[in-house]
């Protein structure tokens, strides 16, 4: 028997209907549906009698639903005092950032972050993917969100979210008027990439030899105002993130523009690593628990 199977039972004899409350609780009918018989089985027992216009509680129904009430509440109390609890823990969490991942969490990691757990102190620094997993492997750092790591052992990942791709280019260039590109429509053109030591570079070069051909590398940096001021003198691409585009654009310059490339063609994957086998640092726990949840949400700049 679950909290969650409670919950719905709940639901379920208060509104009077499975369908209204699977509405309520936001959750499909079936799936409703489907709990409360699996409840009434470990049971033993009826509790609806299904009628055409809905559901109504047996006897045996109306006397379990006292005990769901205190029970439930009895969970709800105890969640809020461990929250509390949590609250007021003291300590200092260590997290690297890649660059690319910066926007998407700093802001609410300073404000709504430190207002929920104003005890745990963030030491956020932003590094390049592959000096994350080194600070991490040399325990200099907590927890990191990178782009997926590659064949590292020692740690483990835990993918948060993916973004679409776009590909960023001057007005001028044939493919601007394409709605959508491959990475083979790419191969004649001048690319500008991040340092080694972003995992994006060697993303997009492994793509590249993927679809056939040796990227013509023009530029090599991550500074995105100089990426846009290239662009826009130079016939060249990069690349950038749906959700990154959408509220970055330094120059808000109209000569250039972006056309999306095909899903799946450059995973643009963010996630969280921290070493295997490490004892489970509470605070650490936290910060963790929280950017997964965020992410589950939906996360984007926009």
């Amino acid at each position: 028997m679950e909290l969650k199977q409670l919950r719905y039972y709940k639901q379920a004899y208060e509104t009077g209907s499975f369908s209204g409350a699977a509405k309520a609780l936001s959750i499909t009918q079936q799936g409703l549906s489907l709990s409360i018989d699996k409840l009434e089985k470990e049971l033993g027992v009826i509790l609806f009698l299904r009628r055409k216009n809905g559901v109504e509680p047996t006897e045996i129904s109306a006397s379990f639903k006292k005990d769901v009430d205190h029970l439930l509440s009895c969970a709800d109390e105890l969640k809020t005092k461990i929250q509390a609890v949590a609250r007021q823990v003291n300590g200092t969490v260590r997290i690297g950032l890649t660059p690319a991942a910066v926007p998407y969490f700093v802001p609410r990691l300073l404000s709504e972050f430190n207002a929920l757990y104003p005890h745990i102190k963030l030491q956020i620094t932003e590094m390049n993917d592959l000096v994350c997993e080194a600070a991490i492997s040399g325990d200099t750092l907590d927890l990191a969100c990178v782009m997926e790591p590659r064949g590292a052992k020692s740690m483990e990942w835990s993918p948060l979210f993916e973004d679409q791709v776009m590909v960023i280019m001057h007005r001028d260039n044939p493919l601007s008027s394409r709605d959508m590109l491959s990475f083979a429509d790419l191969a004649d053109e001048d690319f500008i990439v991040p340092q080694e030591d972003f995992r994006w570079y060697q993303i997009i070069i492994d793509q590249c030899k993927s679809a056939g051909f040796q990227p013509k590398i023009s530029y090599i940096t991550s500074d995105l105002s100089l990426v846009y001021s290239i662009i826009k003198e130079c016939n060249c691409i990069a690349f950038m993130s749906k959700s990154f585009l959408a509220v970055f654009n330094p120059l808000n310059n109209e000569e250039i523009t972006h056309v999306p490339l095909q899903p799946g063609v450059l995973p643009f994957k963010l996630g969280l690593i921290r070493k295997k086998e490490k004892k489970v640092n509470y605070l650490c726990e936290i910060l963790f628990s929280y950017m997964r949840d965020i992410s589950a949400g939906n996360l984007s700049l926009t």
